[in-house]
């Protein structure tokens, strides 16, 4: 008996790897990251015995919610879908094209007071139910209403509040409020196999988990996407939590431990068949027309088993009946076992069969003996499966049958098909495992959320590594994080974009871990033109880092092919440097930087209440060309069109925290400006305020805001004026002089939304000007560099044609001499030469220091042709003047890292005047390969180098 408030213990039924089964055990030390999980005395984790399964005793079958979304494959997320994002919307940061859910499971992190709605990426969804409805199933490309009216459709585009439906005869749209449900075309069960596969275990490190829990949630994780936790007393299973991604969410869930019913573990190379969306088929059929086949639960409804064991998966069906599965090249064996399911008792007969069909030859490779009675499982082996190359236009199938043996029943057996009822259990398609790693590492990357909409070049990334971290920087939002990192060669990404006419810079959102000292670099290209190559920003608590910008505005109004290209990082580092990728997008302006009002007179045209006015003033100004002169008593507006920015403690892109102005006075009486939150001046209704903020933000600190009145003032008197106080108070004198204000608009007002703004002046003139937000302070040191255009390298004097300091310039020197090639680790001035030893454009580098990681790199990374001899060609040069005057350095010419050439440059090589050199890339012909030529120190002592007519040329053989 057990004592009230006492937790009744759960026990679960589990088989080894050995196929050693368990029965009845309960789970222990499954609360904590660092603890070792087992069932019973064994080690649910345990690489050399590994724990296949693990299925409450107490589990039902499966339980259909009354909505959820369905994926191919079987996942399965409870919940109402209230609308829909292409992930596009922001330029900062980039996602899949996604489906929103308010989820009807407990999914919510613990001790948080909001539910707040899931996104579930739309790709590979095979039916949304908002209502349940009984009858037929719908078939695929079909919605039904809550009218109860079939639509079929060609082809279905999800909007914000609807779908749209292409019909024969039209476009229908209809809203989510009248849908019931929506059965999409049938997707590609290994396809979406392998994309959620390669999302969930991305360097195949682990093993794959699918979890079913009592509400209906059934979701592919793995091992490195389940962090366990405890919020409460660890002694207490109640009180487990597992924090889990699936491999179709954006977001972390937490799943309470008692709501588990079912954990199944395999390896990407061992898939279960219910996994794989068998088509089912009955013919013959005498009896048992009701009875459809049912995933990971019997004919009848109760639990998977054999009477003794509870199993982890298969198909409860009733025989005459068959299972259709396509194979893939790379599938080598099935595995498995079936039985009568217990509720025959002693009727009931039928016969386990397999069948492999391959074009139009049918193969039995298996058939079991009668089978007459519930009896324990029996295992089919390891059933090899003729194999096809993966060129082979020949389709393979695999069919499980259930056969009732109409002919030739044994005499006492139920007659026809009564009690014929069948489960297949615990079925896997073997995948050679080669196979298996590498479609994994194939796709990996592409299935990065931050990547969405970028085609990755499946050839470069298959050589990169893909892992996952619990990320706890954002003590609000932990979450799990992905990382891509490339030590031999680079993994390349391209789209084809339109630059539009306001367009300033492509700016790449990419760090990489706070522990990464040796950060990747990133070299972006458009029309195969190199545009530079930076390093990928560390990340350093809550805020993300700025951007990489790679100016564009060259290219305005054109159609461009993209390229962004990660390359590995310092040179020597022990482990090859990983990165975030968040996204990547043209944008108009610095991202961490907003101007409000820079010579703008459409400015003063939004100003639209007020006694006096408003125009732009170009005799004075502060910064750029023009400023903003107020007369008395001043104008404002508490929304501006487009004016809708977050205030934030810790902002993310497009939120901002920082304000700077700067303002003079031409009277004596008090100045203010006044910020427009939440579409209203001065304190406000705080309710409504806080109901127009990020509600994730768990402080808004809007008090702040109330008691300072969203206002600045400086100068004599004000308080006792209800345009003015309360308000915070700058100076007691009116600037007389252009004067520049910074201040933390978090810390004056809290968080709110920035709307409008608002300029008070009593008896004067007002002048304001370089109105701009920021993501932290340091971003204002970019005003005037952004002011005065682009940075370009400077002409030189003397035999230098041009020169520059600043990395983003380096371009047009670089591509003088070595096109395709971008520049690192310069020291000092960089410099294109009119003229050296008789060469015309001429570059001249410098290394950073003498160590190898502060070598000068060169880098191209390109393609080779097939069937070409393919080779790199240069020339290169040393310092110096005379005999007397001997410098030299050392060049090294390595491709993916494997040294081609390295050779001493000093006065011998050169004989005063020019080395011309040409090293074999024949063997890396018909790849992707990563070309470095490094400038390294040597004595240092004038380690200057010379470099003419860098090129990769390539000649048919």
């Amino acid at each position: 008996m057990i004592a009230l408030g006492q937790e009744q213990e759960s026990r679960y039924h589990s088989r080894l790897a050995d196929n050693t089964m368990v029965v009845g055990e309960p789970i222990r030390d499954w609360h904590d990251v660092n603890a070792t999980p087992r069932v019973g005395n064994f080690p649910i984790f345990d690489p050399n015995r590994a724990v296949d399964w693990l299925v409450r005793d107490t589990a039902g079958g499966e339980s259909t919610p009354s909505a959820y979304v369905e994926f191919v494959g079987g996942d399965r997320m409870p919940g109402e879908v209230l609308g829909y994002s292409s992930g596009d919307e922001s330029p900062y940061r980039r996602l899949p094209p996604h489906l929103i859910l308010r989820p009807t499971v407990a999914v919510r992190r613990p001790n948080t007071a909001f539910d707040m709605p899931v996104r579930l990426e739309s790709e590979h969804v095979r039916r949304v139910v908002w209502q349940s409805t009984s009858g037929e199933p719908a078939p695929p490309e079909t919605a039904v209403l809550r009218d109860g009216r079939r639509i079929t459709f060609r082809a279905l585009r999800w909007t914000a509040e609807a779908v749209s439906l292409l019909l024969e005869s039209g476009v229908e749209t209809v809203p989510y409020s009248a849908l019931a449900e929506v059965h999409l075309a049938a997707g590609d069960v290994w396809d979406a196999f392998f994309d959620h596969a390669a999302a969930a275990l991305p360097n195949g490190e682990g093993r794959l988990i699918q979890i079913q829990t009592d509400g209906g949630l059934v979701a592919l994780i793995s091992t490195q996407r389940l962090r366990p936790e405890t919020h409460g007393d660890n002694r207490r299973t109640d009180h487990w939590y597992q924090a889990i991604q699936p491999a179709w969410c954006l977001d972390t869930l937490w799943v309470p431990f008692s709501s588990v019913t079912t954990w199944r573990l395999f390896s990407p190379e061992r898939v279960p068949l219910t996994m794989l969306d068998p088509v089912v088929s009955r013919s013959d059929v005498v009896f048992s027309a009701a009875r459809r086949p049912l995933t990971n639960a019997a004919v009848t409804g109760g639990p998977l088993g054999d009477g003794v064991v509870l199993f982890g998966w298969g198909v409860g069906l009733h025989a005459p009946c068959e299972l259709t599965i396509p194979l893939p090249s790379g599938a080598v064996a099935l595995r498995g076992g079936f039985a009568l399911d217990p509720s025959v008792g002693s009727g009931g007969c039928a016969k386990a069969r397999v069948n492999l069909t391959t074009g139009d030859k049918v193969q039995q490779v298996f058939e079991s003996d009668m089978l007459i009675g519930a009896s324990p499982a029996r295992g089919l082996g390891r059933l090899q499966l003729a194999a096809v190359s993966a060129e082979a236009e020949t389709s393979r199938e695999l069919v499980l049958v259930a056969d009732p043996v109409y002919e030739g029943r044994p005499s006492g057996a139920d007659p026809f098909d009564i009690r014929d009822a069948l489960n297949w259990l615990a079925p896997e398609i073997e995948l050679d495992p080669k196979f298996a790693q590498a479609e994994l590492r194939r796709r990996a990357v592409s299935r990065l959320p931050g990547l969405a909409g970028w085609e990755v070049d499946p050839d470069t990334s298959e050589r990169a590594t893909v892992s996952t971290r619990w990320d706890t920087r954002d003590w609000e939002e932990p979450r799990f994080r992905s990382f891509v990192a490339v030590d031999a060669g680079f993994v390349k990404l391209s789209r084809k974009l339109r630059v539009g006419s306001d367009d300033r810079y492509l700016a790449v959102f990419a760090h990489c871990p706070h522990d990464d000292f040796r950060p990747a670099r990133i070299q972006a290209r458009i029309d195969g033109t190199v545009l530079g190559e930076f390093p990928v920003p560390t990340e350093h608590g809550r805020r993300e880092p700025d951007p990489l910008l790679f100016p564009v505005a060259a290219y305005a109004g054109k159609a461009v092919t993209v390229e962004v290209i990660q390359l590995p990082g310092a040179i020597g580092e022990s482990k090859p440097a990983a990165v975030d990728w968040r996204g990547i997008d043209l944008v108009t302006h610095r991202p961490g930087l907003l101007a409000l009002f820079e010579d703008s007179s459409e400015f003063v045209d939004q100003l639209t209440k007020g006694d006096g006015s408003a125009t732009v003033e170009t005799s004075e100004k502060q910064t750029g060309s023009a400023s903003l002169k107020v007369m008395p008593s001043g104008r404002k507006a508490a929304t501006i069109p487009g004016w809708d920015h977050i205030i934030a403690e810790e902002p993310d892109f497009g939120e901002y925290r920082f304000i700077r102005f700067a303002w003079k006075a031409g009277g004596a009486g008090p100045v203010a400006f006044a910020v427009g939150h939440d579409a209203q001046f001065g304190p406000g209704d705080g309710i409504v305020a806080m109901a127009r903020r990020p509600r994730r933000r768990s402080n808004p600190s809007y008090e702040r805001g109330v008691r300072n009145g969203y206002r600045y003032i400086a100068g004599p008197g004000g308080e006792n004026d209800t345009e003015l106080a309360p308000s915070i108070k700058l100076d007691g004198n009116v600037p007389k002089d252009w004067k520049v204000i910074q201040r933390d608009l978090f810390g004056d007002f809290g968080s709110f939304t920035f709307t409008g703004a608002g300029f008070v002046t009593r008896d004067g003139a007002l002048g304001l000007d370089g109105l701009y937000l920021a993501r932290s302070q340091d971003q204002f040191r970019f005003i005037e560099e952004d002011l005065a255009g682009l940075p370009a390298p400077l002409p030189g004097e003397g035999d230098v044609g041009l020169k520059t300091n600043d990395l983003r310039a380096y371009t047009p020197l670089v591509d003088a001499v070595a096109p395709s090639f971008s520049l690192t680790n310069q020291g000092g001035e960089l410099q294109l030469l009119k003229e050296y030893r008789g060469r015309q454009n001429v570059l001249r580098t410098h290394p950073q220091g003498g160590e190898e990681k502060q070598s000068v790199r060169l880098t191209a990374a390109v393609e080779l042709p097939p069937k070409a001899k393919s080779t790199i060609r240069l020339a290169v040069s040393q310092h110096g003047q005379n005999d007397n005057d001997q410098k030299d350095w050392d060049l090294q010419i390595l491709a993916d890292g494997r040294d081609v050439m390295s050779r001493r440059i000093d006065r011998a090589a050169t004989n005063g005047g020019w080395l011309e050199l040409e090293a074999d890339l024949s063997e890396f012909a018909d790849r992707p390969v990563r070309i470095e030529l490094r400038h390294k120190a040597n004595g240092w002592d004038s380690e200057i180098a010379y470099w003419h007519d860098v090129r990769i040329v390539s000649e048919p053989l």
